[in-house]
C-alpha cells in the first residue's frame, strides 16, 4: 500500500479524532481521492464499525452538555458543522439531553455576569441568545433575582430543542 491508499488516510485521521461519515468523505474528497473510491472506504469503514454517525453524535452531545458552557442552539450547531445530519442529532439529543436543566445551566453562566446593571444583563442576555436558549428562558433569567429562579417551574420555552 502507498502512502496515499484512502484506506491507510482514513486509518490514520481515525486514530487522530472521531470523524463523520461527512468528514471523512470531505477529507479524502480534498487529497483528490476519486468519487468512487471514497464511497467505497467509507462503506468498509462503517461496515466494520470504524465510522458511526449516530454513536460520533452520541459522544460529542454527551461532551458539550459535560462542558455546561452551551446552550441547546449551539450545541445543535456544533453537531451540524461535524457533518452530522438533523435526524442523526434529534435521535441523539432524545437519548442524551432530554433530562438536562437547561434553567440550571443558564443559572451557571450567569455568575460570570453582573447583572445588577442594565448593561450586564443585556450582556448575559446576548450571550444566552447566542447560545440558543430560549427567548422566555433568557428573559427570566436576565431579570429575574436567584430566589425567584430556583424555584420557578414557568415555561422555559425547551420543548421543542
Amino acid at each position: 500500500m502507498t502512502a496515499r491508499d484512502p484506506h491507510q488516510l482514513a486509518l490514520g485521521w481515525l486514530s487522530q479524532r472521531m470523524l463523520s461519515a461527512a468528514e471523512m468523505r470531505r477529507r479524502l474528497t480534498l487529497r483528490g481521492v476519486p468519487d468512487a473510491i471514497v464511497e467505497q472506504t467509507l462503506a468498509g469503514l462503517m461496515h466494520s464499525g470504524l465510522i458511526e454517525d449516530a454513536r460520533m453524535a452520541r459522544t460529542l452531545l454527551s461532551r458539550l452538555l459535560d462542558d455546561g458552557r452551551s446552550g441547546p442552539g449551539a450545541i445543535r450547531a456544533r453537531l451540524r458543522l461535524r457533518g452530522l445530519d438533523d435526524e442523526t442529532i434529534t435521535q441523539a439529543w432524545q437519548l442524551e439531553a432530554s433530562a438536562i436543566d437547561w434553567t440550571a445551566i443558564a443559572l451557571r453562566i450567569r455568575e460570570r455576569y453582573d447583572i445588577t446593571d442594565s448593561r450586564g444583563r443585556a450582556r448575559f442576555a446576548r450571550h444566552l441568545a447566542r447560545q440558543g436558549f430560549p427567548a422566555a428562558l433568557i428573559r427570566r433569567l436576565a431579570t429575574a433575582d436567584d430566589a425567584a429562579d430556583k424555584g420557578s417551574d414557568s415555561d422555559d420555552g425547551l420543548e421543542d430543542h
